[in-house]
């Protein structure tokens, strides 16, 4: 846990050390944008860098069937509702 809160940690001060910089050069809220994205990115790196897991896209036919079982039918009942929702729209254009 202490090597997680460390990268965040450092994400943190470099971002608001490069939103410090932009503000006082006169940048105005560009460097609020700035810090947002200098933190996300040096977080991005130390845990892309750190952690040795990368996900990879593996689909399970099983699980695939499963999920369809259950998601068709709750998909197609949303579909029906928009559709009956938008019915009028339809009628009077």
């Amino acid at each position: 846990m202490a090597v997680f809160a460390l990268r965040a940690i450092g994400g943190y001060v470099l971002g608001g050390a490069v939103g410090i910089v932009l503000a006082l050069r006169g940048h105005g809220v560009w460097a609020l944008v700035a810090c947002q994205l200098v933190q996300a990115l040096v977080i991005l790196v130390a845990m892309w860098a750190t952690i040795r897991w990368r996900p990879r896209l593996r689909i399970a036919p099983d699980a695939l069937r499963r999920v369809g079982a259950f998601g068709g039918p709750v998909m197609l009942a949303g579909l029906l509702a928009a559709a009956a929702d938008k019915v009028d729209v339809l009628v009077i254009g």
